[in-house]
């Protein structure tokens, strides 16, 4: 079997193919900052209720965002894509997916407490 010969434009665009993949696999929210940049000064996202969220959890997302700076460029144009329960150290933990960000954001919420434990940003 002979080899394959790939041309010098080939090449080029496999190492940077590579070059992509690595960099957004290791840089969670890469994408996002490339294209929404974090805007100079403090973070202040609108945390009204939303119509669509009678749990208030998107309230609570947002005010864990705003009091820890964390930039996630569109968070007004979030949607909740899905929310499922599991248990981790002896305690109900809700686990929130938002319809975003290429492999999507999420959030974990202490269901007794209402606690935001984390907040976990997409590939972009």
């Amino acid at each position: 079997m002979q080899p394959i010969k790939l041309s010098r434009l080939s090449w080029c665009g496999l190492l940077l193919i590579s070059v992509c993949s690595f960099l957004v696999a290791c840089h969670p929210g890469m994408m996002n900052d490339l294209l929404n940049p974090r805007p100079d000064g403090p973070i202040t996202y609108d945390c009204s209720p939303r119509p669509n969220d009678p749990e208030g959890y998107m309230v609570k997302v947002c005010e864990y965002l705003n009091e820890n700076q964390i930039w996630v460029g569109q968070f007004q144009s979030f949607e909740i894509e899905n929310i499922y329960e599991t248990r981790e150290d002896n305690r109900v933990i809700i686990i929130i997916h938002f319809s975003c960000c290429g492999t999507g954001d999420r959030a974990a919420i202490d269901k007794a407490t209402g606690e935001i434990l984390y907040y976990d940003m997409g590939a972009w």
